[in-house]
């Protein structure tokens, strides 16, 4: 049941090159084992059987500059100069893979055995492997046509990792990650891999740079079968790239169930730019880093503990999770604040958040299908706002309920993220809640009030995922109508009581307004209306009955001056069509 989520284990890219590896070194190996015999003497002729073997199977252009040595007894060794492997041709460099010396022996019987390949020795250098991932194309890691779909049916077999590398050293090479939106370019200066023999940790060395920014890595493995496996893993690690520290040291019993865990981590560093940078995060401001996190067994699941801060955004984690495979389970209690919720909001493409101090907390429960949040709070500056909240059926609304309560809440603050400007700083109180009839039909209730100002939304939500069916009165009051217009960005209106009600139903056709009234001193205008799409209508269908106790002077407050029109009450009653831009009079009488 855990197929498709155990590929989030390691990068389904990683697993799927190693993957592919493996297939050139057993196509190369094979080749060579079956012609060696009569090619021994005749290198040349054994490369070029080699080359052809090789760019058949993976359909890219496989080309060996030198057989250097070819041996096979228990094992098949293997050394060549200069061997490439091509890119798709919509690649804008030639080689997938190169390298200027390889030297590989390679156990014959662990290719016919069940579990990974084993490597006796490997030493690359001077080699360099492109990861090619550009929005138009596949990466240029899938070699097969059928790649992408056979690896949702691979839960089984990528749970081993196809080879075992006993000894192995990398110099002078080089990895280049490039897609739509980052460029990672890796220089490997030495990688060792080293198995020190039975009982003793095998050792794990690096040194080179990460975008010009020197990187170091040492470790321990207590068995390099248990990395392949994912099985009874212990291990210590410490990396370092420039300024930033990463430790990491436990077990863990199941890898690729995440079970019997006992893993420690902390990362640290002066600043966090070079890794906001290497992520594609937006940087916002910088200022140390320091995370630490704990997870732990919890029989069955796991305990989470995780806390950092990030100059002065800080975060906390803590709870537990019964299936984390499954992202279900979760007993989860958080706990967020910083500076700025703009800046926090521009790191996730969040935009038009206000700039002011934020804190955030809550628990988070998921079982199955029902999701649960409770305590939720959410403050900012005197602004509080209290949720709590259920849904069984995620994501369905189904017998949802939830409980809104927020006071002296700015919420002029949030009016660049409608697109409008200018909304007066005013507190409001907020009353909310979600619920369902024994029918199962969901209801809807809202009231927001301010100094002077309140509106109020009650309804009916129809079924997902069109919601047609959906109902709700709206009732809208205020002492100054001039600062209502801007929540619609509406400007020069006047500054004059109103109270305004109606019906909004979603049908099959689109949205109706019905029996919609809009009161202010000296005027009354009836509207029913249909229109194809809200908040911004691009047709619609509008009856208006228009009365005014005088024509002049209700024109002239709303900044339209008609010269010597006598004081006397008007009424008019018409249908209008078109979009707002550009509204046709379809027929119209005025008394």
């Amino acid at each position: 049941m855990n197929r498709a989520i155990r590929k989030r284990i390691a990068p389904p890219w990683l697993l799927r090159i190693a993957m592919i590896g493996s297939s050139v070194i057993v196509v190369i190996t094979l080749a060579g084992a079956a012609t060696l015999a009569v090619l021994v003497n005749n290198p040349e002729k054994m490369k070029v059987v080699l080359e052809g073997a090789g760019s058949r199977i993976l359909d890219r252009d496989l080309q060996i500059g030198e057989i250097l040595e070819v041996n096979l007894d228990r094992d098949i060794y293997l050394q060549v100069r200069d061997i490439r492997l091509g890119n798709p041709s919509w690649a804008d460099t030639p080689d997938f893979f190169r390298a200027g010396h390889l030297k590989v022996r390679i156990n014959l019987l662990s290719i016919w055995r069940d579990g990974p390949i084993r490597i006796d020795t490997l030493n690359v250098s001077d080699a360099r492997l492109a990861l090619l991932a550009p929005s138009e194309h596949l990466p240029n890691w899938i070699f097969f046509a059928a790649d992408t779909e056979q690896a949702e049916g691979e839960g089984e077999s990528e749970g081993l990792f196809p080879l075992l590398i006993r000894k192995g050293n990398i110099n002078n090479s080089e990895i280049l990650y490039r897609d739509s939106a980052r460029k990672v370019a890796v220089n490997i200066a030495s990688m060792v891999i080293r198995e020190r023999g039975e009982g003793v940790p095998s050792e794990l060395g690096l040194t080179g740079t990460v975008n010009e920014i020197p990187l170091s890595a040492t470790g321990h493995i207590e068995s390099l079968a248990a990395l392949l496996t994912r099985r009874d893993l212990n291990f210590d690690l410490a990396v370092n790239w420039g300024q930033l520290s990463v430790e990491g040291r436990g077990s863990i019993n199941d890898l690729v169930n995440l079970s019997g865990p006992d893993l420690h981590l902390e990362v640290s560093a002066p600043s966090s730019q070079p890794l906001l940078n290497l992520l594609g995060v937006p940087l916002t401001r910088d200022g140390p880093l320091y995370f630490e996190g704990d997870v732990t067994d919890a029989q069955p699941g796991l305990v989470v503990n995780i806390a950092g801060a990030m100059s002065e955004f800080n975060v906390r984690l803590s709870g537990k999770l019964t299936r984390p495979l499954e992202l279900d389970g979760v007993d989860m209690a958080y706990q967020l604040s910083g500076p700025s919720l703009a800046e926090m909001g521009a790191m996730f493409n969040l935009v038009d958040l206000p700039e002011r101090p934020y804190e955030m907390s809550g628990e988070i429960y998921r079982e199955g299908r029902t999701v649960e949040l409770s305590n939720g709070l959410f403050t900012m500056g005197k602004g509080r706002l209290a949720i709590a909240g259920r849904l069984p059926n995620f994501p369905q609304i189904d017998d949802w309920e939830a409980i809104v309560e927020g006071t002296h809440l700015n919420l002029g603050l949030f009016g660049p993220l409608l697109g409008v400007e200018g909304i007066p700083v005013i507190p409001y109180a907020i009353t909310g809640e979600l619920g369902s009839t024994d029918e199962g039909v969901e209801l809807v209730n809202l009231q927001i009030q301010g100094p002077g100002t309140r509106l109020g939304l009650s309804g009916i939500v129809g079924e997902a995922p069109d919601y047609v069916g959906s109902r709700m009165e709206l009732e809208l009051s205020g002492e100054n109508l001039a600062y209502a217009g801007k929540w619609l960005g509406i400007s020069e209106l006047p500054e004059l009581a109103f109270h305004a009600t109606g019906e909004l139903a979603l049908g099959e056709p689109g949205w109706q307004l019905r029996n919609g009234v809009f009161e202010t001193s000296g005027l009354q205008l009836g509207l029913n209306a249909e229109f194809d799409t809200l908040p911004e209508p691009g047709s619609l269908n509008a009856r208006v009955n228009f009365t005014s106790a005088d024509l002049g002077q209700t024109l002239k407050l709303y900044g339209l001056e008609l010269e010597g029109l006598p004081p006397f009450p008007t009424v008019l009653d018409g249908t209008v069509r078109g979009s707002l831009d550009r509204l046709e009079v379809v027929e119209a009488t005025v008394e």
